[in-house]
């Protein structure tokens, strides 16, 4: 399917925005991708359709025209310990993420798509799930006439940096796959390319309105065609 002639992906040199790029402009060549990234890299020097722009993520650029696309999607994120506080990691995935987001609706794009996580409640009384929660509320409430809120479970993936808790619990969450039933499929894990092929997929045909999408319903949206690797199938 088409999808649009611009994009944005916050957040592209991550996990899942990382095989988002990828998957973007191997199936949608002609789609222009801009990423906004820290630091130069040549990850993207063979795929003419991807931008890298460098931004100070502390002050990002106000100009309209920076962020015009009609379709944004929003994989920013890291963990408390690699940011090294509470407080750093609530800038990275609520205030980051959610002025990315405004700028991008300010800019005019239509549709924004949100990488969250299992459990998001901004009325949690838990660290993490409340502020997954409360950027999943400032997201949905900017003029996007379209939102998509995707809440993956342990993500599954090549890491440039080794997780040591986050191996582990991958590891005891495949263990336990088969008593996951239920309620509890959400709590399984799952790769992160099938969550950035989910992500493609809505954003071809994007719809109107507010969406949920918890990890089993992202699974069979981003499950690869048959005869593709199929590694962490559950």
């Amino acid at each position: 399917m088409r999808l649009a002639d611009r994009v944005a992906v916050f957040g592209g040199t991550g996990l899942v925005g990382g095989h988002l790029v990828e998957l973007l402009a191997h199936h949608h060549p002609d789609t222009r991708i801009r990423v906004p990234i820290r630091r130069p890299v040549d990850r993207w020097d063979a795929r003419p359709s991807v931008e890298g722009v460098r931004v100070d993520f502390d002050a990002l650029p106000q100009s309209v025209e920076r962020w015009s696309a009609a379709v944004v999607f929003l994989c920013l994120g890291t963990t408390i310990r690699d940011a090294g506080s509470e407080a750093a990691f609530r800038r990275v995935d609520l205030e980051y993420t959610v002025e990315a987001a405004r700028l991008a609706a300010a800019s005019g794009a239509r549709t924004a798509l949100l990488v969250s996580s299992v459990g998001a409640d901004a009325d949690s009384s838990f660290f993490y799930p409340r502020i997954k929660g409360e950027a999943e509320a400032a997201v949905a409430a900017l003029p996007f006439e379209t939102v998509h809120l995707l809440r993956p479970s342990l993500l599954l993936g090549d890491r440039r940096e080794t997780r040591l808790k986050e191996t582990l619990a991958g590891w005891a969450l495949r263990l336990l796959r088969p008593v996951l039933v239920g309620p509890l499929r959400k709590q399984r894990p799952i790769e992160a390319r099938w969550v950035a092929r989910a992500m493609m997929h809505l954003a071809e045909d994007p719809g109107s309105g507010r969406f949920v999408h918890e990890a089993p319903a992202i699974r069979e949206l981003g499950r690869p065609p048959h005869g593709e690797d199929v590694a962490g199938r559950s």
